[in-house]
C-alpha cells in the first residue's frame, strides 16, 4: 500500500514537472514571436503605441503605420509573426474640419479575446492627443445587434434611436 502511494505521488510530481514545462516552451514561444514581432516594427518603421496582454494574459503589440494618412490602430499577437501582419485592425478616418474620428472597420479573425476594446482604448487616446471632439460608427446590419452594442456601450459610446450610429464625445481633459 505504501509503495503504491509513493508510486502515485511520483506520477502526480512528473505530471506537475511536465505541465511546467510544456508551459514554459509555449512562452518562450510567444516571447520570441513577440521579439521578432516588435524588431520588424521597428525596421519599418512603425509607431509602437505599446505591448498589452489580451484577455488571456497574452502580449500582444498595438501599433500603427505613420505613412499613413488616417489613423488605423493594428494589433499584433505573439502567436504568429509578424510575416502574416496584423490579427486586429480598427480602421479609421480623420475628419479635421469636423474634429472627429470614423470608424470604417473593426476587423479580426480572433473574438472574444478582447482585441477590439483594446483597440478603442488606444483611438480614444488618440482622440485627445488630437484633441478630436468625437469618435463615430456607423452600424451596418451587424451580425448580431445586441454583441456591438454591449462593445460600443462598454466603451462609451451613444447611441441613436435606430441603433444605426453610435458616438463616443471625449471628455474635457
Amino acid at each position: 500500500m505504501l509503495f503504491t502511494k509513493r508510486k502515485q505521488y511520483e506520477m502526480s510530481l512528473k505530471r506537475r514537472a511536465d505541465d511546467v514545462e510544456s508551459q514554459n516552451e509555449q512562452l518562450e514561444k510567444k516571447i520570441d514571436a513577440l521579439q521578432y514581432n516588435v524588431n520588424k516594427l521597428i525596421e519599418r518603421n512603425y509607431q509602437i503605441f505599446a505591448i498589452e496582454k489580451d484577455k488571456l494574459g497574452d502580449p500582444v503589440v498595438i501599433y500603427k503605420i505613420p505613412e499613413e494618412e488616417n489613423y488605423h490602430i493594428y494589433l499584433k499577437d505573439s502567436q504568429s509573426k509578424l510575416d502574416e501582419e496584423y490579427d486586429f485592425a480598427a480602421i479609421v478616418t480623420y475628419q479635421e474640419a469636423e474634429k472627429l474620428l470614423r470608424i470604417e472597420e473593426l476587423k479580426g479573425t480572433t473574438i472574444n479575446q478582447g482585441y477590439g476594446s483594446i483597440c478603442i482604448g488606444y483611438l480614444q487616446e488618440v482622440a485627445h492627443s488630437l484633441r478630436v471632439r468625437k469618435i463615430v460608427v456607423t452600424i451596418d446590419e451587424p451580425e448580431s445587434q445586441e454583441r456591438v452594442e454591449h462593445f460600443f456601450n462598454k466603451h462609451g459610446f451613444n447611441f441613436d434611436s435606430q441603433k444605426t450610429y453610435a458616438e463616443w464625445v471625449r471628455p474635457y481633459r
